[in-house]
């Protein structure tokens, strides 16, 4: 997994590994990788978005290649990919990733939406004993089943919550130790962060189906994807502590929902939503380096402060790397940040500490990597997300 040279490499595979601490360390034949990306679905292209990407690297099928060039690089053993087009999957995805000795999984969302969520798995590595996609509405549904919601409270619930949003489930084997975990694949809402209550009813949903799919608590399990939620949000903090705090409860109580004559928040009529059971849950990246990744995303979807001659030529991108700086997390360079930009840690991987040991995390690339070229995607980053990689070890 050595990257060898950094200045050789195009400036999106310039990152390392950060190791975990000693009491993780051990026999390597037993660790394995696991890659999460959101790749950017054609779909969620408008007509004008991304105006600095250039010609020939906005499509899909055209960032295909720099794409595949980031997984043969890392070669995961693992890899769960968000906002695959269906048709993406079948005709170009799918087959090569096979060719590379991959087997996959897909679900696509629900209402018509054209992408969904696929996991891929080394043959060699795994074997799949059971996969399953559960959208959640559904899980919503049973949700309000058990707390005996009345029929016109569950209507009103179901109507809020409405989402196209899933987990994609797989149970793996490694055909080595035979040792299986179980892998939750999730995007969560975005929606301008308009409904942060319903995101954060998806993170517990996505949890707690994960746990029951892998047999409970003491069965190995990761839950990664796009979770649209930074890490001072009520989804993440539900994510890391099992629970909001008050401060979380109050935010998600500004969001209510009529019922009738009464209005109630989703925190107060599906309490058991808002929290979970995985005592083990931790963040693989805040584990390993003491904090998120600095950053997951960015782009300027519209272009708002882009213009041509901000752009250096993509030839100085080849001048040897710059040295390293201390890491700050955020805005580690505001000017070049601008204000229109969307820079955000979005993307995590969930891991069961009691059954798993994080071993190291690839640290994300410096941001002046990715600066002359204004934001992602372009033609050296194949989405306007980056990818987040973990090395686990059963315990």
């Amino acid at each position: 997994m050595s990257h060898g040279n950094r200045d050789g490499l195009p400036p999106n595979l310039r990152r390392e590994w950060l190791s975990a601490s000693a009491d993780c360390h051990g026999d390597d034949s037993n660790i394995f990788t696991l890659m999460n990306y959101n790749i950017l679905a054609d779909c969620h292209i408008k007509d004008g978005w991304y105006p600095y990407c250039p010609q020939g690297f906005l499509k899909m099928s055209d960032r295909h290649r720099a794409l595949m060039l980031e997984i043969k690089h890392h070669d995961p053993h693992i890899v769960c990919l968000q906002e695959v087009g269906p048709d993406y999957f079948a005709h170009q995805l799918n087959p090569e990733m096979h060719s590379l000795g991959y087997h996959g999984t897909y679900m696509k969302k629900v209402r018509g939406v054209m992408e969904g969520e696929a996991t891929f798995y080394k043959k060699n590595r795994f074997e799949m004993l059971e996969e399953k996609g559960v959208v959640f509405n559904e899980l919503a549904a049973k949700a309000c089943e058990k707390a005996k919601l009345s029929d016109e409270a569950q209507e009103s619930v179901l109507s809020y919550v409405n989402q196209d949003h899933l987990v994609l489930l797989t149970k793996l084997q490694d055909i080595k130790t035979k040792k299986r975990v179980s892998i939750g694949n999730t995007h969560l809402l975005f929606g301008d962060y308009k409904n942060i209550d319903v995101i954060t009813l998806q993170a517990g949903l996505a949890i707690n189906a994960l746990g029951e799919f892998a047999g409970g608590p003491e069965h190995a399990h990761i839950l990664c994807g796009d979770f649209n939620q930074e890490p001072n949000m009520t989804g993440y903090q539900l994510m890391h502590d099992g629970k909001l705090d008050a401060n979380g409860e109050q935010f998600i109580r500004q969001y209510p929902i009529k019922i009738g004559s009464e209005s109630k928040s989703l925190l107060d009529i599906l309490p058991l939503c808002f929290k979970h059971n995985l005592p083990g849950l931790k963040s693989a990246y805040k584990t390993v380096a003491g904090q998120e990744s600095p950053f997951s995303d960015v782009d300027d979807c519209v272009g708002a402060e882009w213009s041509a001659d901000m752009v250096e030529l993509p030839a100085q991108i080849s001048k040897p790397y710059p040295p390293k700086r201390p890491r700050k997390p955020y805005l580690t360079d505001p000017k070049k940040y601008g204000d229109s930009k969307f820079i955000a840690s979005l993307d995590y991987q969930w891991f069961d500490s009691e059954s798993l040991c994080c071993y190291g995390v690839l640290e994300m690339v410096d941001e002046r990597e990715i600066f002359p070229f204004y934001a992602c995607p372009n033609e050296y980053f194949p989405s306007d997300h980056l990818p987040i990689i973990g090395k686990y070890k059963f315990m």
